[in-house]
């Protein structure tokens, strides 16, 4: 088999999912699966915060539960399993197959901060029913009376219903706003993409050089999820110029590969305006630009 066999397949299957109403199906469905997992994280982590605000604030003798239990004694596993496996698995699905859908294209980061502010939200709405103690101020021991005043620590806690929502929305809100100008380059990107296949120049060029692009998982395990190229190519008026282009692709790294250039003319050595492609006859959606 050669190193084009699988790249075939690949494009072959691609453009078979593009578009397809059942892959439309399956992106409604993962949605869905993982707003509802979104919901159990959320219910989840302010369940856990109730915990520990009602340990510091209140005596260990207060045997007022607070954990839910709607589901019987396996309410907090099943919500943990949910808002943990299931949201990313969920959310996983969905991304996949929003790209399947779209043929590859890369679309806006919405999923993300969509989940996040239902995390967020779903937080701050169950805060509001927090347990609260039986005298502000004090930890009372409802069997040997042995009250103890709050120190500062109690203090912090006790106000966490109030502050921990603002914290986590002004954190939701940074990120949106990060996400929102990632967004916009990815747009601008791709109207230039546009207009550069229509007035753009092509011109070979050639990988001098790619690098392995890893990532470490929690318990230390490393794996490759793509490459850095470096890619040299001459414009129209005979200059030379040499990018760097971090692609997810990683079959590049077995070398044999070919690359074309799309360059805007008026501006050929402006990285930001160049694309490249790594297929025969590529599609609008496999020339990788700046923003990934």
């Amino acid at each position: 088999m050669t190193i084009a066999d699988p790249v075939v397949a690949r494009r072959e299957r691609r453009r078979r999912l593009e578009g397809r109403p059942a892959v439309l199906a399956l992106i409604v469905v993962a949605v869905v699966v993982a707003m509802g997992c979104a919901v159990a994280l959320g219910i989840m982590i302010g369940a856990t915060v109730e915990d520990i605000r009602h340990s510091i604030i209140d005596s260990v003798f207060d045997e007022r539960e607070s954990e839910p239990t709607f589901w019987g004694p396996a309410t907090t596993a099943i919500l943990w399993i949910l808002g943990t496996f299931g949201l990313l698995g969920s959310a996983a699905a969905a991304s996949w197959s929003l790209d399947a859908y779209r043929g590859g294209e890369r679309t806006p980061v919405v999923l993300v901060p969509a989940l996040s502010a239902i995390v967020v939200a779903v937080v701050a709405i169950d805060a509001t029913g927090w347990l609260e103690p039986l005298r502000v101020g004090t930890r009372v021991d409802p069997v040997f009376h042995h009250d103890v005043p709050w120190d500062a620590g109690s203090w912090v806690a006790y106000t966490a219903d109030l502050w921990l929502p603002v914290l986590l929305i002004l954190a939701v809100a940074g990120g949106i706003v990060v996400v929102a100008v990632h967004n916009r380059r990815l747009l601008e990107q791709r109207r230039l993409r546009t207009r550069l296949l229509r007035e753009g120049r092509r011109v070979p060029g050639t990988i001098v050089g790619t690098t392995a692009r890893t990532a470490t998982n929690d318990v230390g395990q490393r794996s490759v999820i793509g490459a850095t190229v470096d890619v040299r190519y001459t414009d129209h008026a005979g200059v030379g110029h040499r990018l760097s282009r971090s692609i997810r692709r990683r079959d590049v790294l077995a070398g044999g590969f070919s690359v074309e250039v799309l360059y805007d003319p008026a501006r050929p050595g402006d990285d930001d305006a160049v694309f490249l492609a790594f297929d025969r006859d590529p599609d609008p959606s496999e020339w990788v630009g700046a923003v990934d």
